[in-house]
């Protein structure tokens, strides 16, 4: 928002200067009316990118975690967490289902990176958790109000599953 502001008075200002290095000429108005806008744009434009991209500071934020929910197989004694890879042009995915707070189900899948661990908890048993944890622009900082592209500045750190021991299998099928 400081950014706008920032813009339109210095667009105010440079029309102001056109108009009076001009001593009122009607050339003068026009110009002050198309560039004044448009250097305050410009130097408004450039001053939030600078602010938004060093002056800035991030914080490390942590969501989760989402609760799990195993997939069973059909004789109901095994299940899977992570219940299925699959492909979307060149890259892997890891399929799951997520309970959510009102106790649906919703399906959900991540791209698998170097991002991705999958931790395998002794003390779990039926239940599995998701947290990603991700770098973002500080909001609460005073430069917030002046910078640009804040959410460009999000970056995934760690996508991490904790699952109950024993629950990350692979079957093999040999032909």
């Amino acid at each position: 928002m400081n950014t706008a502001i920032l813009m339109a008075v210095i667009g105010f200002v440079f029309a102001i200067t056109l108009v009076i290095t001009f001593k009122g000429k009607i050339g003068a108005f026009l110009a002050a009316s198309i560039f004044g806008p448009l250097v305050g744009f410009v130097i408004g434009m450039v001053i939030a990118l600078a602010i938004g991209s060093i002056m800035l500071p991030t914080k490390t934020v942590v969501y989760g975690p989402g609760t799990l929910v195993a997939m069973r197989s059909s004789d109901g004694f095994s299940g899977t967490f992570i219940w299925g890879s699959g492909s979307i042009g060149s890259s892997s995915t890891y399929n799951f289902m997520q309970r959510m707070d009102d106790g649906s189900l919703k399906p959900g899948f991540i791209y698998v990176d170097e991002t991705v661990r999958v931790i395998e908890d002794p003390e779990l048993k039926d239940v599995g958790y998701w947290r990603t944890t991700m770098t973002e622009a500080d909001r609460s900082s005073p430069w917030s109000a002046w910078s640009l592209g804040q959410n460009s500045m999000s970056k995934v750190v760690r996508q991490e599953f904790r699952v109950p021991k024993g629950t990350v299998v692979q079957e093999f099928k040999i032909k």
